[in-house]
């Protein structure tokens, strides 16, 4: 199973040599240090679990796509499942064990200028990220917040429940380890794959995407709302489309949360509310309408009012 992840090492003229796990050390400081995502890392799932430690580095190694074999240096040859074929030269392999025993090769590989197609003028949308739905859109449409943490929440308490019981460095609590891992495994499958199918749709029909640039770790500190702003996953969706958007022609603008759900947004005015208010009703305008429907029309213009600083300016 071939897996697309969204940060990638920029090598350049930077070489690993190093083999095991301190070269896996080197990767990721070097990581660190990268701002730009600049491409896909490839996964390919290993079934041997054999010779391998939990992550290394690799300088060298041969992909046989017709025996579906990975040979690497100082390891051998390793069974693969090779769903569809790496594009590019390949630089660097890095070998990872998931907490629930499966094994990853992960590839950075080089690759030339990707054309990428015009820009979609005309369609935008904005939209307000929350709790009770997962999104609202600008143009009234809304994404129901799936909640797969909820769902699994009580087959998590007690498969962790089974597991704290058990002797520490047991193989039962080791056995019992991975059902908790799996658990994670399979909620965070889930709300990768969800975000992912979100991302890809707005791409492929709007122009302009406009979010809001929350700072999402100060929101956690609210104790009452942790769980489900984690569950929720919004930075997941923005990273998502943002890196989807220049290959499908479109472009991603992160606006000033600011007042988003507080004012009109058809005559300006602030209008407190609290959270449990989920109606938008303006004494001076007469508006009535959703609070989230409202935030998104206001973050649409926002995300207007930074487009149309450039150059090229969508027709509403």
């Amino acid at each position: 199973m071939i897996v697309f992840f969204l940060e990638i090492l920029y090598l350049g003229e930077i070489q690993f040599a190093v083999d095991w796990l301190p070269a896996i050390h080197c990767c990721l400081n070097f990581n660190q240090q990268i701002d730009q995502i600049i491409g896909p890392i490839l996964f390919i799932h290993l079934m041997n679990e054999e010779q391998i430690s939990n992550m290394m580095c690799i300088a060298e190694c041969v992909l046989a796509v017709e025996f579906k074999m990975l040979h690497l240096s100082k390891i051998g040859d390793i069974k693969i499942k090779l769903h569809r074929p790496i594009e590019g030269k390949i630089k660097t392999c890095t070998i990872r064990r998931m907490p629930t025993g499966k094994w990853f090769a992960c590839f950075s590989v080089e690759m030339g200028d990707i054309p990428r197609p015009p820009w979609k003028d005309g369609s935008v949308v904005g939209i307000d990220v929350g709790l009770a739905s997962f999104a609202t859109l600008s143009n009234g449409e809304k994404i129901d917040n799936p909640r797969f943490f909820r769902e699994d929440e009580l087959a998590l308490a007690k498969a962790q429940s089974k597991r704290d019981k058990l002797p520490k460095g047991s193989s039962l609590r080791r056995k019992a380890s991975k059902v908790v891992a799996r658990i994670h495994e399979r909620i965070g499958d889930k709300r990768a794959d969800f975000s992912n199918q979100v991302s890809r749709q707005l791409v492929n029909r709007f122009g302009v995407i406009v979010f809001e640039d929350l700072d999402i770790q100060s929101m956690l500190k609210n104790h009452h709302l942790a769980k489900s702003i984690s569950d929720v996953a919004w930075g997941m969706l923005v990273k998502a489309t943002e890196s989807k958007a220049a290959y499908a022609g479109s472009k991603v603008f992160l606006v000033d949360p600011k007042y988003t759900s507080q004012m009109c947004s058809r005559c300006g005015m602030i209008v407190k509310k609290d959270l449990s208010e989920r109606i938008h009703s303006c004494s001076e305008c007469g508006l009535t309408m959703d609070r989230d429907l409202n935030a998104a029309i206001n973050i649409l213009r926002l995300g207007m009012q930074s487009v149309r600083k450039s150059d090229r300016s969508p027709v509403l």
